[in-house]
């Protein structure tokens, strides 16, 4: 027998797995998807236009529309909410948050984040917008504007409802959790494992994640049921949408973000996303292409008062390679055809894009580093003498 076949064979499939083409996963959701953070390429998908109900995962983008408008000053913390009726009526996962109560915008924000309650959802939809339904056009506008294009809502909480049928796929999930990373807040708050309401007084929650992998805790079998590096994001369940979960991690600066839609049960939802978020890890690394504000060289300005400008990185473009990738990582600048003064710094003049035997992995934009006023008459006419004298000469033979 020729050993060099199986080997042959044994080396093609190592090769195969550390470039990341094997999709394979045991994954037993209906739906689900693994994700880069940073550039927000998918590294794994399972049916992930599936359109289902995804119950609480509608929550990121209640949180996120709040959190939104606290980052722009139009909310504070300490702002006073009053719970409706309507409000107080939700069931399911809840605060007992009761008709006329106050309760500060930072609790209803960790009652929605750590304990799930839909009477918090509603309470803070009607404070922010007049009413859920006008919360809800919100939510789809918003949802519109971040591209998400199979996803419609109906509630703030994702209850079940009979207002009409609402819906999301796993790649939206995922996007829209990239975007909620993103927002001042959302990552303290989805991290918070243990969250008390009401402290001190008779009618005192105390509330714990459902997001069971954010626990450090060991458990009497000595197993411990947090995941490491994970730091949240929302867990959700409901009759019609099964076991979801919308999960990140980070570890040696590869963040990744894995959504399960429709599992079986708790216990299969985290099962999915373990398989996800290890696969993920290993099989990627993250790899630095660019550091924001970065020097990446120079590029020739015309009739400008300097012939140069620095060339710099917009944001920071951290990318997951596969870990056979090695130092194959190419490192592609595309600026503008013709650079024209007057310049002003932070112009966006290019892009950056990280390639990997030709697919891209990442792009940002690339930015002037200075301003460049217009130059004078004569360095205008110097300057394009030049240019034209140089043409000529480069097109001759």
């Amino acid at each position: 027998m020729d050993w060099r076949k199986p080997l042959a064979g044994l080396l093609l499939c190592l090769l195969i797995a550390g470039m990341g083409f094997a999709q394979e996963l045991d994954v037993s959701a209906p739906s689900a998807v693994l994700m880069e953070a940073t550039s927000g390429r998918f590294l794994y998908e399972k049916e992930p236009h599936r359109r289902q109900p995804v119950a609480s995962l509608v929550k990121i983008m209640t949180m996120t529309l709040a959190l939104e408008e606290l980052a722009l000053g139009r909310l504070r913390m300490e702002d006073p909410i009053v719970a409706s009726p309507y409000a107080s009526s939700m069931g399911g996962s809840q605060i007992w948050w009761e008709a006329g109560e106050h309760m500060p915008l930072k609790d209803a924000l960790y009652a929605i984040a750590v304990g799930s309650a839909n009477d918090a959802s509603v309470a803070l939809a009607e404070f922010m917008t007049g009413s859920e339904d006008a919360f809800v056009q919100r939510m789809n506008e918003r949802a519109s504007q971040l591209g998400l294009q199979d996803t419609h809502f109906v509630n703030s909480n994702g209850l079940p409802t009979k207002k009409g049928e609402h819906y999301s796929t796993a790649q939206d999930i995922a996007n829209l959790s990239r975007h909620a990373l993103a927002v001042p807040l959302l990552m303290e708050l989805v991290s918070t494992y243990h969250y008390i309401i009401r402290p001190g007084r008779k009618n005192e929650v105390v509330l714990w994640n459902y997001n069971r992998m954010l626990d450090r805790t060991m458990s009497e079998t000595g197993r411990s049921y947090g995941y490491p590096g994970l730091d949240g994001i929302k867990t959700g369940s409901t009759t019609e949408a099964g076991y979801c979960l919308a999960a990140t991690a980070e570890r040696a600066d590869l963040r990744l973000i894995s959504v399960v839609l429709g599992a079986e049960s708790s216990a299969k939802r985290e099962e999915d996303i373990r398989t996800l978020l290890d696969y993920g890890f290993r099989t990627y690394r993250a790899e630095v292409i660019a550091q924001k504000d970065e020097i990446l060289g120079e590029a020739k300005v015309r009739r400008g008062k300097t012939e140069q400008v620095p060339i710099v990185a917009a944001q920071s473009l951290k990318v997951a390679v596969p870990r056979a990738a090695g130092d194959r990582i190419e490192r592609q600048l595309l600026l503008e055809k013709d650079l024209i003064a007057p310049l002003a710094k932070q112009q966006i003049i290019g892009t950056l894009i990280a390639l990997y035997e030709g697919e891209e992995l990442g792009r940002i934009d690339l930015v002037a580093g200075e301003d460049v006023p217009r130059g004078s008459l004569w360095q205008i006419i110097r300057g394009t003498g030049r240019d034209l004298l140089h043409s000529l000469f480069s097109n001759k033979g």
